[in-house]
């Protein structure tokens, strides 16, 4: 005699039992969780001593429903990266929604050689990871000495960084000016925002640590646009991707002069766009970013 065995399912029928849904969660992808997604750590690199440096540290809920961030802990060495917690966390539990974020500003002002660290301790209602650990590290470094020599027609303002550094007063072209940073190793970016007033317009320069150039003008890297970026255009984080490359002048209309160190290294007068030669007021904006290579 065949017997058959009872059918097991979760819809009711004739020949079949009833079990509830509970017994069965849901435990795949699919799961309506909040799902705490973080780096594995933060590295700011070099800062020099007396700087300041600055990351950011973002937390995000990669998954299908709220996640609640209960609490953000710092510990490590005393002096190292710290984290600057959003106001909204001292009024308790912090609630991101699926598929927000939430970015965390993290700084490090080093008084001495040496790298410290610090751990940031991520505390949320995330099942899979109630408790994440995030590394941050950073570096003091007494710096090294890198000179940036410029000489645009006719005059300039320059950023290292997003900082401010220097400009140069309108009609005055004749020679190159030097600058001297004490720099950490590492990738930086230099913004330079030229002005013609009349005539032809061009920029030259170049940064170089002792007789070694980290970029020079005219060597492909440096970008540039003749439209007006808007605002945050002279810091790291704007996105140049849409600008072209430096356009070198074709003509050697403005001689050697003071330039001449320059070219030698292998500068070009360069700018914005190729009617460098057209007669009145002209502004180019150009960004580079070199490396400056750790000490030996």
């Amino acid at each position: 005699m065949l017997y058959l065995a009872p059918l097991l399912t979760l819809a009711g029928c004739a020949a079949g039992y009833l079990l509830p849904a509970e017994l069965f969660p849901d435990t795949g992808s699919d799961a309506e969780v909040g799902d705490l997604q973080v780096p594995s750590e933060l590295d700011l690199g070099w800062v020099v001593v007396g700087q300041t440096g600055t990351g950011t540290l973002t937390l995000t809920n990669g998954g299908r429903a709220n996640l609640v961030l209960t609490d953000l802990a710092q510990s490590g060495d005393a002096g190292g990266p710290v984290v600057t917690v959003p106001e909204a966390f001292d009024a308790g539990d912090y609630l991101l929604a699926a598929g927000d974020a939430v970015d965390l500003a993290v700084t490090f002002a080093p008084t001495a050689e040496g790298c410290l660290s610090t751990t940031l301790t991520i505390s949320s209602d995330d099942p899979d990871q109630p408790q994440v650990d995030v590394p941050i590290t950073g570096c003091g470094t007494d710096g090294l000495d890198a000179s940036l020599f410029l000489n645009v027609d006719d005059a300039w303002e320059a950023w290292l960084d997003g900082t401010s550094f220097s400009a140069r007063g309108a009609d005055d072209y004749s020679s190159v000016e030097q600058v001297v940073w004490k720099i950490a190793p590492g990738a930086h970016l230099l913004a330079v925002r030229g002005q013609d007033t009349s005539g032809w317009a061009g920029l030259i320069g170049g940064v170089l640590m002792g007789q070694d150039a980290l970029t020079l003008s005219g060597d492909g890297a440096w970008v540039s646009t003749a439209e007006d970026p808007g605002e945050g255009w002279e810091q790291r984080s704007f996105d140049d991707s849409t600008w072209t490359e430096a356009i070198p002048c074709a003509d050697a209309a403005w001689g050697r002069g003071s330039s001449g160190p320059l070219l030698d290294l292998g500068a070009l007068w360069v700018w914005s766009k190729a009617d460098y030669q057209a007669d009145g007021e002209d502004t180019g904006w150009f960004r580079v970013t070199f490396t400056v290579p750790e000490p030996e």
